[in-house]
């Protein structure tokens, strides 16, 4: 299955929008995410699986190998390297110049992502105060 970075930001967008008392999220929760609606459980799941397994997200996901389903999957926090992700990829522009510079990649990792929009941003930065950061 192919990592879907929209899906990627869209979750973790309503996830901490949902705010301190929806923290902890169970497989049985995600139904009520737009993102669980717009994506789909498979994809969803996947993307929550590789956010953890990345260190953005703490949690847990098991499969059942023989059919390819998630089991359980629980999430307890956005880690700090998944806050700066997020705050990296939440402006709209930032965004949108972080995917026309993927656009002619088929994957990336979700790593590269952050990269790629990170150094966007210190680009702008650097433009307009002269600043060299990077």
């Amino acid at each position: 299955m192919k990592l879907d970075h929209e899906c990627i930001r869209d979750f973790l967008l309503e996830y901490e929008d949902k705010g301190p008392g929806h923290k902890y999220e169970t497989i049985d929760n995600l139904a009520n995410y737009n993102a669980y609606k717009k994506y789909g459980a498979n994809q969803l799941i996947y993307v929550i699986d590789k956010l953890i397994e990345a260190g953005f997200l703490e949690g847990q996901v098991q499969w059942d190998d023989y059919q390819g389903v998630a089991t359980t999957c629980s999430i307890v926090a956005i880690t700090y390297s998944g806050h700066e992700l997020l705050d990296t990829i939440r402006d709209n522009k930032v965004w949108r110049k972080t995917k026309e510079a993927l656009a002619d990649f088929s994957s990336t990792a979700v790593s590269t992502v952050g990269t790629v929009a990170k150094s966007y941003v210190l680009a702008k930065i650097a433009e307009k105060t002269g600043l060299k950061l990077y």
